[in-house]
């Protein structure tokens, strides 16, 4: 009878994991943990019996390594919490989602057709493989000569050249080894190197003029020393090309869970209401109505947090890079979106350069179609989600980029901050949490088939998390988890 107690006591492992040989391993593995340290090792990469591999025991594995679903993860409290700035109710949730996501795809937001989703229509980031090259604008070589070294376009791998050009497979990657697995830095041969970026492009070379309906902003066009057919012996403005911008686009999904967003983190996670930085920027602010409609709003200061999609947001509109021509400030952008510009006195329809699906989760209910746009203004969907004291009150006269003063209505003077909050919101649920590895962590053993559960996928997708997890308890039966290698 000893002995049998003892074979049930003992745990079963390998080189290469946990196999699970009996019904009771779960239990003995749950006995096993609150007296030692337990080293737990997940390699399903080698073919092992397809009935030895236990459902339930790979997912105690992924668990104790701190995998979960993503649907269990909690959303930052900011990106929830904005009840000083919303009204209290349902449907102004649902409509500053909606209004986010109009914002986000609209077309016309761009000076010459340029959206957020421009360049995030493709998982949330940009497959174009055309004109998109950046000569590595950002890059600090050669700035401490005199004169300092202009960037330029350097030959791709394959013998390309940039602007305008088509990528092709075998320009990959932009810094090639001889040996990509030689560990030493001395001994390292570089075949290829580059400090061109594959990045996106945005809007052409003008100098904003003014606001134009529907689509296409008036600007000045400027021969473009760098995105030109001819550079760098440019000559012709129509041989002018989309600029591209200096970083990658990176995905909006799951970005709400980015302390900072951007490559370099600029975008902070405090939003002030109007611009990319913060409470770095000392000079952002909003305007306020505490008084009755139609009285002078006072400028005031905000600090948002949870939000750095918020200030993400309120880039690119205004970037010269991106969506928008040379000196086109923001509230030009909310002029163009809210001003009465048809002759029924209407302004121009959301997304109203493109059709809207009737099945859309967001938009379907809004949808003209066959017609093209929402049947929703702008404004409306601002009035429906936003306190009336952030655009009822008198207009506002604001310095653009040229120098000259303009008078804006009390909402367009607000715009960033509805641009912003509301792309964020609608951002925020873009959450990838519906997929097979996060229905099997909620519990569900058929959502992987057995071959899954022994491929190496899961086991690279468990090793994002931890490669190796040493799950230590104490002797109270608290656990810590640590990470090794």
């Amino acid at each position: 009878m000893k002995q049998q107690q003892a074979r049930r006591r003992r745990a079963t492992f390998s080189k290469e994991g946990l196999i699970c040989r009996k019904r009771k391993t779960t239990h003995w593995v749950r006995r096993l943990i609150p007296a030692c340290l337990v080293l737990i090792t997940v390699s399903l990469a080698q073919r092992v019996d397809a009935a030895s591999i236990d459902p339930a025991l790979v997912r105690a594995a992924a668990q104790a390594a701190g995998l979960k679903p993503l649907s269990a993860v909690p959303l930052p409290p900011g990106t929830t919490n904005l009840s000083a700035y919303l009204n209290s109710s349902t449907a102004a949730r649902t409509a500053a989602i909606q209004l986010g996501k109009a914002l986000f795809w609209d077309m016309q937001v761009g000076s010459d057709g340029q959206s957020c989703a421009s360049c995030h229509f493709h998982a949330g980031a940009d497959s174009r493989f055309r004109n998109q090259l950046d000569p590595g604008l950002r890059s600090t070589i050669g700035l401490d000569l005199n004169p300092p070294l202009e960037p330029s376009f350097h030959t791709t791998a394959t013998g390309g050249h940039a602007p305008d050009y088509t990528m092709k497979t075998n320009d990959f990657p932009f810094h090639m080894l001889a040996n990509p697995t030689q560990k030493s830095f001395n001994n390292r041969s570089v075949l290829f190197d580059s400090d061109d970026i594959l990045s996106s492009m945005g809007a052409f070379s003008r100098d904003f003029t003014q606001v134009e309906f529907p689509l296409l902003d008036e600007g000045f066009p400027l021969l473009d020393p760098i995105f030109n057919l001819d550079t760098p012996n440019e000559t012709s403005i129509a041989n002018n090309v989309r600029r591209v911008e200096p970083r990658n686009t990176p995905t909006v999904f799951n970005a709400v869970f980015n302390y900072a967003n951007f490559w370099d983190g600029r975008a902070h996670n405090m939003f002030n209401g109007q611009s990319v930085t913060g409470p770095l920027d000392t000079n952002a602010f909003i305007w306020v109505n505490n008084g009755a409609a139609g009285a002078a709003p006072t400028m005031q200061q905000v600090r948002i947090p949870d939000s750095s999609l918020a200030s993400q947001a309120v880039g690119p509109p205004s970037s010269d890079m991106e969506m928008s021509f040379f000196k086109r400030s923001f509230p030009l952008v909310g002029f163009k979106l809210l001003h009465a510009w048809q002759t029924n006195g209407l302004p121009l329809t959301p997304l109203g350069q493109q059709h809207v699906s009737t099945s859309d989760s967001v938009l379907g209910s809004l949808s003209r179609f066959p017609a093209a746009g929402l049947n929703a203004t702008y404004a409306s969907l601002i009035q429906t989600a936003f306190q009336s004291k952030y655009w009822n009150g008198a207009d506002v006269a604001l310095q653009v980029p040229s120098g000259n003063s303009y008078i804006f209505t009390h909402m367009e003077a607000n715009f960033t901050l509805f641009f912003g909050l509301a792309i964020q919101m609608y951002e925020a649920t873009l959450v990838s949490d519906q997929t097979p590895l996060d229905t099997f962590l909620s519990g569900h053993d058929h959502a992987l088939t057995q071959d899954q559960l022994m491929n190496a996928d899961l086991t690279k997708q468990i090793a994002l998390k931890h490669d190796t997890v040493m799950v230590e308890q104490s002797k109270d039966g608290r656990g810590k988890g640590t990470i090794l290698g």
